[in-house]
């Protein structure tokens, strides 16, 4: 094989990784959005699924991450009445119940102040989270 055939079939094996990560990636995401719309948050108002609950911010790690995220996990903040704010997160697929089988949920009620904290430097969230006065400026 020539040097330039090796160069095109190396091209073309990363094409083809890249569309299957990239496939990957939007699976994964529906996927934990599907899930997470069947949560059930207990809010002032009572139960609520996941699906009548203001999605903050969406964070889905399909991999391990330089943070050190594990493969499969989501990050959910989101407001409901009254107003209350939670974290759901997903967690990474147990090794020992195989890949496909998805990670449990938790749902953590938080505070205003851990919910600004989590977003702190992400002004779009905290405008969605507080809608009002984000340091110091008034969001329009």
């Amino acid at each position: 094989m020539t040097q330039s055939m090796q160069v095109a079939v190396w091209l073309i094996g990363m094409l083809v990784l890249v569309v299957l990560t990239w496939r990957a990636r939007r699976w994964l995401r529906a996927r934990s959005h599907r899930e997470f719309e069947d949560l059930v948050f207990r809010t002032p108002a009572g139960p609520l699924p996941g699906r009548e609950m203001t999605v903050i911010k969406r964070v889905v790690h399909p991999g391990t991450s330089a943070l050190g995220s594990a493969r499969g996990s989501a990050f959910y903040y989101c407001k409901g009445p009254g107003p209350s704010y939670f974290m759901a997160m997903r967690e990474a697929p147990d090794a020992h119940r195989g890949e496909g089988t998805p990670g449990a949920w938790v749902v953590t009620p938080l505070t205003p102040e851990r919910l600004r904290g989590a977003l702190a430097g992400d002004e779009d969230a905290l405008g969605r989270a507080f809608g009002d006065v984000i340091e110091d400026r008034l969001r329009a």
